[in-house]
C-alpha cells in the first residue's frame, strides 16, 4: 500500500483558470492537505478591477486562489523553470513538500513552469498525479488582464517581465501542454461544473461555483503518472 504523499502537479498558463479548477478539486476531496493555506498566500482582486468583472463578493477570489504556488520569485521552487538542471529527483520532491505539514495524503503542487518540464515530471514522478489545464492563449490573456494583470501580487509574475514576454510565454505554455498531451495520448476533456461530482460521487458540495462567465471552453486532464 502506498503510504508516501501523493503529489498532484498542476500547470496551466496565466489566465487559464488553473487556480480555480485545481482549488475546487482540493476543496472537494477530504484527502487533500490544506496546511499550505496560511495568511499571505491569498489572491485578492485589485479594487479597480472589481467593477469590470462585476465582483460583489470580496471573498470570491480568496476562496478559489489560496495556498502555495511554486516557481521563480516565489517562496518555493525558485529553479522550477528548469527542473532537470536545478534539482535531483529527491531534491525536487523535498522542495515540493516544504510548505506542507498536514497528514492528508495528497499535496497540490502548482507551477506555471511545469508546462516546460512535463516530460521530466512524467519520467521521474511515477505514481504521482498530473493535472493539466488547457485554455486558448488569447482567452487566457484576456482573463488574466481582466483579473488584474500586473496589479496581481499573489502569486507573483515577476519572471514574465513585461507584456510582450507574458504573451509569448502564455502561447508557449499553452502549446507545451497541448503537445505533451498529444505525445502521451492523454485526453483533454471539456470542463463542466459537474466533472468532480461525476468522477467522485462522494465529493463535498462547495458553496462557491467554479463557473464564471467564460465564453470559451476550458479543457482538463487529471491522470496518474505511469
Amino acid at each position: 500500500m502506498k503510504t508516501d504523499p501523493t503529489l498532484v502537479f498542476v500547470t496551466g498558463a496565466p489566465g487559464s483558470a488553473w487556480s480555480m479548477m485545481s482549488t475546487r478539486l482540493k476543496k472537494s476531496l477530504d484527502y487533500f492537505d490544506l496546511s499550505d493555506e496560511i495568511p499571505g498566500r491569498r489572491y485578492k482582486i485589485p479594487d479597480h478591477h472589481k467593477e469590470r468583472y462585476n465582483v460583489n463578493d470580496k471573498d470570491w477570489a480568496g476562496r478559489t486562489h489560496v495556498g502555495v504556488y511554486y516557481g521563480p520569485y516565489h517562496e518555493f521552487g525558485q529553479g522550477f523553470d528548469n527542473i532537470e538542471k536545478n534539482y535531483s529527483k529527491d531534491e525536487f520532491v523535498n522542495e515540493c513538500l516544504k510548505p506542507y505539514n498536514g497528514s492528508e495524503s495528497h499535496k497540490l503542487i502548482r507551477s506555471h513552469w511545469f508546462a516546460y518540464n512535463l516530460d521530466w515530471i512524467w519520467d521521474n514522478c511515477k505514481g504521482h498525479k498530473l493535472f493539466l489545464v488547457w485554455r486558448d492563449a488569447q482567452a487566457s490573456k484576456d482573463w488574466w488582464y481582466n483579473m488584474g494583470g500586473w496589479d496581481i501580487h499573489y502569486p507573483p509574475y515577476t519572471w514574465y517581465e513585461n507584456d510582450e514576454k507574458m504573451w509569448n510565454q502564455m502561447q508557449e505554455e499553452t502549446k507545451c501542454i497541448e503537445e505533451f498531451a498529444e505525445r502521451k495520448n492523454i485526453e483533454l476533456f471539456d470542463y463542466t461544473q459537474s466533472w468532480i461530482k461525476d468522477s467522485y460521487p462522494d465529493a463535498k458540495e462547495l458553496q462557491y461555483k467554479a463557473e464564471p462567465n467564460f465564453g470559451d471552453q476550458i479543457k482538463l486532464a487529471y491522470v496518474e503518472i505511469t
